[in-house]
């Protein structure tokens, strides 16, 4: 059985909103905001979610930008990432510190991020558009 989680990636003038963890074993770390699928909820809502809950902000969700199967710690994940807009006048209380971090500025240093493996490519597909079509024969 699968565990599943969704992430949301929102980009501005170059930048992306990133979160930084604060579990013990991944403290300070960047990372997307993100987070396990609740019960009764779909994949849009819980993205939705996760990122109001992270940041604070209201968003609309526009694309699906990867998935990936992983194993960690003997369990199995999918992990769907989608782009979104953010809302910047519906920021309120939220649980982890945030900010734009230069894309670019990412790229050159991966070990910034909780996620070495998957986020430097999520971050390389933000500036492009995909179909569900691309992205499947990617995998």
């Amino acid at each position: 059985m699968f565990q599943v989680l969704v992430g949301t990636a929102v980009v501005e003038n170059g930048k992306v909103l990133l979160v930084k963890e604060k579990k013990a074993n991944v403290a300070g770390l960047l990372n997307l905001p993100a987070g396990h699928l609740e019960a009764g909820e779909n994949l849009i809502e819980g993205a939705k979610r996760e990122l109001k809950e992270e940041t604070g902000f209201d968003s609309e969700i526009d694309t699906l930008i990867d998935f990936e199967r992983f194993e960690a710690r003997g369990d199995s994940y999918l992990w769907f990432i989608f782009s979104a807009k953010i809302d910047h006048k519906t920021a309120q209380k939220n649980e982890l510190d945030f900010d734009f971090y230069d894309i670019d500025y990412i790229k050159k240093h991966p070990e910034l991020l909780r996620d070495q493996r998957v986020l430097p490519r999520i971050i390389d597909r933000l500036t492009k558009k995909r179909t569900l079509k691309n992205i499947l024969c990617e995998q």
